[in-house]
C-alpha cells in the first residue's frame, strides 16, 4: 500500500502552515522626509528610498508653517542619489490647482521670507 500524496507533502514541509492570521489593510503610512528647499511652486526633499519620476504623493507641511494645514499633492520631477547609504534627493512641484492650498502656500512663503532671510531661501542654511 502506498502513502497518500497529501501525507508525503506534509512530511516534506511543502504544505504552507500559518500560526497567525493576516489581514489586508488599506491605511496610509506617513514616512518622514527631510525638507531641503521649499518655494511656492515646489520643494526639494531628501528621502531614504527612490521615488519613481511622475509619482504624486501627499505632503503634510504643517510643521514647516502653521498656515500649511492641508496636505499638498506633490509630483516628483527628478530623482538622484545623494550618498551610498541609499538616500535620494527628489525635486518636484506642488500639483494642485485648488485656490485655498495655493493661498496657504503663498502666505506661508511670504511669512518665511520675512522671518528667515537667506540668500538661497533654504530652510536649513547650515547644510
Amino acid at each position: 500500500m502506498s502513502t497518500p500524496p497529501e501525507r508525503i507533502r506534509r512530511r516534506s514541509g511543502l504544505v504552507e502552515r500559518r500560526s497567525c492570521s493576516r489581514f489586508a489593510v488599506d491605511a496610509p503610512v506617513a514616512p518622514r522626509v527631510h525638507l531641503v528647499d521649499i518655494s511656492e511652486g515646489g520643494a526639494q526633499l531628501e528621502v531614504p528610498w527612490a521615488v519613481p519620476v511622475g509619482s504624486v504623493v501627499e505632503l503634510q507641511l504643517g510643521n514647516v508653517h502653521p498656515r500649511l494645514r492641508d496636505s499638498v499633492p506633490y509630483q516628483v520631477l527628478s530623482v538622484r542619489p545623494v550618498d551610498s547609504r541609499g538616500r535620494y534627493r527628489i525635486h518636484g512641484h506642488f500639483a494642485t490647482q485648488k485656490p485655498g492650498i495655493r493661498q496657504q502656500l503663498r502666505a506661508a512663503m511670504d511669512d518665511l521670507s520675512r522671518s528667515r532671510p537667506s540668500v538661497s531661501g533654504r530652510l536649513n542654511p547650515e547644510r
